[in-house]
């Protein structure tokens, strides 16, 4: 049976940093904000594939 994911390097190729957005959190102060939500936009951030604005550092 064949694999229908690409390999890595065409995966990796493909990905551009995202276009400038707003985040909305409703719950924030909830458990799965700060066990899933959170350090999934962190490692977006620190992977470059946030979006390049003058408002994100």
């Amino acid at each position: 049976m064949m694999s229908a994911t690409a390999p890595q390097s065409q995966v990796e190729s493909s990905v551009h940093p995202a276009e400038p957005f707003a985040i909305v959190i409703f719950g924030a102060a909830g458990d799965l904000t700060k066990r899933l939500l959170i350090p999934a936009l962190y490692n977006l951030k620190r992977s470059n594939l946030w979006c390049k604005s003058k408002l994100s550092s």
